[in-house]
């Protein structure tokens, strides 16, 4: 047998092992873990709704936000017992296609969007007033930053007082 044959079989077997021994050690963890339950479906109510593209946690609750090209992405809130949109379709924009990002920080929940045809992508906010829908989404930045072609915000992270967005 040459050579690199032999360090082929033996990396094969090598791999393989430490495959085994992290299914071993990851499994009873993920039994521990309970019953995975399905709670899906927030966007069905909407035919538009190809996809959840986003999730935070915010307040107890669970939010994800949808891509619709029809009539603008969607924010939805899963309280436990079922889902509840909270935002106007796009934010009042049918061109906000997408919730593509979310973030919980300073005491609010934040959705970056696209918006590839017209203003750019968005920042809106919320504390979760009245509604629903929320009655006091604020967008936070001018579309796009100022230039329509940064389309999206497709990530936004806190550090110090500060939130990013990319």
């Amino acid at each position: 047998m040459n050579r690199s044959r032999s360090i082929a079989i033996f990396s094969i077997i090598l791999i393989t092992a430490l495959i085994l021994s992290l299914a071993a050690l990851v499994g009873p963890a993920l039994a521990e873990m309970g019953p995975w339950n399905r709670v899906d479906n927030a966007w069905s109510g909407d035919a538009n709704n190809t996809a959840p593209i986003s999730t935070a946690i915010y307040k107890g609750n669970l939010y994800t936000g949808t891509f619709n090209t029809v009539s603008g992405c969607e924010v939805w809130r899963f309280d436990g017992a079922g889902w509840t949109q909270v935002n106007l379709d796009g934010f009042g924009v049918a061109t906000n296609w997408g919730a593509y990002s979310m973030i919980v920080y300073d005491g609010y929940l934040y959705v970056g969007t696209l918006n590839a045809i017209g203003a750019g992508g968005e920042i809106w906010r919320t504390a979760a007033v009245g509604g629903p829908p929320f009655t006091d989404w604020t967008r936070v930045n001018a579309g796009g930053f100022g230039d329509p072609n940064n389309v999206g915000v497709f990530s936004m992270t806190g550090f110090g007082q500060y939130l990013y967005a990319g």
